[in-house]
């Protein structure tokens, strides 16, 4: 006779908690002991897993929706036992979603850096400079205070936690020097009838520009240049711009020794053109504003042109009036 004894299942070994960043595999087993057949059926959150049936489950590439509680129930003739839970946890590695921005600002001026990122917390954050950690910038931002040219450069934050660390793309801080005038343009004293050459040299951040005035009045216009030709007697000043600002120069003094008079400005010729206009040809002091005026009745005077001058006292007007003006007389004297 043959006596055989039928032991009911029993977990020797009980599937063990887990904890796997995402994407990877998570194993999970079982040992037991008791009379065979014995079935298995892994189970998730209390809910059968379909074709988990073995004494092993892998959860593949596990991702944060995987995460949760594990358990097999075991069965034989006998009865059947539930293992006791295991717990899933999968960790996500961080992701940036919102890199920090590259930023031109002027001297002086604070530099506000700041990232977003995703990931398990808890993230810690260490941001660089030039690839070199700085010390204590550890928060989702980082400021750089008044801003001077030294903090110019590559910035960059990295991002950790238990599952892994990214690092952002490289941000730029751009820091923009106003134009400072090293050298102020000088007074000159010439003779009558030359020119003179007035500079400026600033430091700044390029692209710098030029903008001359005489006695206040754009003469004439300049971007470009730290240097400028002065042939009229009066004040002088250069502004010098930049994207961070201006800087104005001193004034300074052009003038000239033993001025002879200003001369009266005569016509040299008259001609009539084709189209019907007169050519009026005339002269006077050189770099000297004149005005031409005219009349048909020799009571009341009309400026016909203003600022007639030219660097070598020449000067020319064409009047296409005369064509429906039966007389008409003209007249030059010195600008006011």
């Amino acid at each position: 006779a043959t006596l055989t004894v039928i032991v009911p299942p029993t977990i020797a070994n009980p599937p063990q908690s887990l904890t796997v960043n995402q994407g990877t595999n998570a194993p999970f087993s079982v040992t037991v002991s008791g009379s065979a057949p014995l079935t298995y059926q892994w189970l998730f959150n209390g809910g059968t897993i379909s074709g988990a049936t073995a004494t092993n489950y892998t959860v593949a590439d596990a991702q944060p929706t995987n995460a949760g509680s594990y358990s097999v129930v075991v069965t034989n003739s006998l009865g059947c036992v539930t293992s006791a839970v295991a717990t899933l946890t999968v960790d996500v590695p961080p992701a940036i979603t919102n890199p920090p921005q590259s930023l031109t600002v002027n001297l002086g001026a604070d530099a506000p850096f700041t990232v977003t990122a995703t990931g398990t917390p808890p993230l810690a954050y260490q941001w660089q400079w030039n690839g070199t950690p700085i010390s204590g910038a550890t928060d989702t931002n980082y400021t750089v205070l008044s801003a001077q040219t030294t903090n110019a450069g590559s910035y960059t934050v990295v991002v950790t936690n238990l599952a892994g660390s990214i690092t952002s793309s490289v941000t730029v801080l751009t820091v923009i020097e106003p134009p400072v005038i090293t050298n102020q343009p000088i007074s000159i004293t010439i003779l009558q009838g030359t020119c003179a050459t007035l500079t400026v040299a600033a430091s700044g951040t390029p692209p710098l520009t030029y903008q001359w005035q005489w006695n206040s009045t754009i003469y004439p216009p300049d971007t470009t240049s730290s240097s400028f030709t002065a042939c009229n007697a009066g004040s002088y000043t250069v502004t010098v711009s930049n994207q961070a600002g201006v800087a104005v120069s001193d004034t300074v003094t052009l003038s000239f020794t033993n001025p002879p008079p200003i001369l009266a400005a005569h016509f040299d010729s008259l001609s009539l053109l084709p189209d019907g206009s007169l050519q009026l040809n005339m002269s006077g002091w050189p770099n000297t504003n004149y005005v031409l005026e005219y009349t048909a009745d020799w009571l009341s005077w009309y400026p016909l042109v203003t600022n007639l001058s030219g660097p070598d006292g020449l000067f020319q007007f064409n009047d296409p009036s005369v064509v429906t003006n039966s007389q008409r007389y003209y007249r030059l004297r010195l600008e006011q």
